[in-house]
C-alpha cells in the first residue's frame, strides 16, 4: 500500500537506508510517498520542484509545462519481494496522474558513482544521456572543518572545490503527446561498471 507521508517520516527513513544518507537531511519535501507492508514503512519516494530554475528551458521546447524531480527513491534492503520497487514507483506515477494533473513530466537522475538507473529502465522511462558534472564548493569553518556551500557567493572565501560525478537523466511523460516537446536527445539505455567507471550503451 502507498500513501502520502510526512517529510519528517521520510527523512528518518532516508537517513537509515539511503546511500546518500549523509545528505538526506538536505532532501527537499514535496509529494512524499511511503510504501507500507503490514503497516510498516519500507519505502520512500519524494517528488519535488526541479533543482535548477533553468531545467525547463534546457529540457523542453515549450518550457511552460510542469516538471517535477524524483529527488529520492529508497527501499528497506531487508525487503526481497521481486519487482516491489518498480511496482512502488509505477503506483506513484498513477497517483500523480490522478491527483496532480498539473504535472506533465517526471525527471530523475542516477548518480554514475552508484548506478546507471536500471529501475528507471525497467519502468520504460526515456534515457537522455548524462548532464554536465557540477562543481561543489566547501567553505572552511572557524573550527577548521568544511561545510558545503550551496548558492552563496564564494569569491574571496577560504575553501576548496570538488567536481561531482555525472548523472544519468531519465524522463517520464505523464500525458500522451508530450515526448516531442523534449529537447534532450533520447539515447539507448546505458549500463555502468561502477568500479571501473566504464559506460556501455545497450539498445532500449
Amino acid at each position: 500500500m502507498i500513501q502520502i507521508i510526512s517529510y519528517r517520516d521520510a527523512i528518518i527513513f532516508l537517513k537509515e537506508y539511503h546511500y546518500l544518507e549523509k545528505n538526506s537531511s538536505k532532501s527537499r519535501s514535496g509529494i512524499n510517498y511511503g510504501l507500507f507492508i503490514d503497516n510498516e514503512l519500507v519505502g520512500v519516494c519524494i517528488y519535488h520542484h526541479v533543482s535548477s530554475q533553468y531545467t525547463n528551458k534546457s529540457m523542453l521546447y515549450n518550457p511552460s509545462h510542469k516538471i517535477v524531480e524524483m529527488g529520492r527513491l529508497c527501499l528497506d534492503p531487508k525487503i526481497k519481494i521481486k519487482n516491489i520497487l518498480s511496482s512502488f514507483v509505477a503506483n506513484t506515477f498513477k497517483d500523480l496522474k490522478i491527483n496532480h494533473k498539473e504535472i506533465d513530466y517526471v525527471l530523475t537522475y542516477a548518480d554514475s558513482d552508484y548506478h546507471s538507473g536500471k529501475i528507471y529502465q525497467a519502468l520504460s522511462l526515456s534515457y537522455h544521456g548524462t548532464c554536465k558534472p557540477q562543481v561543489q564548493f566547501y567553505i572552511k569553518q572557524e573550527d577548521g572543518t568544511y561545510k558545503k556551500r550551496h548558492r552563496e557567493r564564494v569569491k574571496g572565501v577560504d575553501g576548496y572545490y570538488i567536481k561531482k560525478s555525472k548523472k544519468h537523466r531519465y524522463i517520464k511523460c505523464l500525458k500522451k503527446g508530450l515526448k516531442k516537446n523534449i529537447k534532450w536527445k533520447e539515447l539507448s539505455y546505458c549500463t555502468i561498471d561502477t568500479k571501473n567507471k566504464i559506460f556501455n550503451h545497450t539498445q532500449s
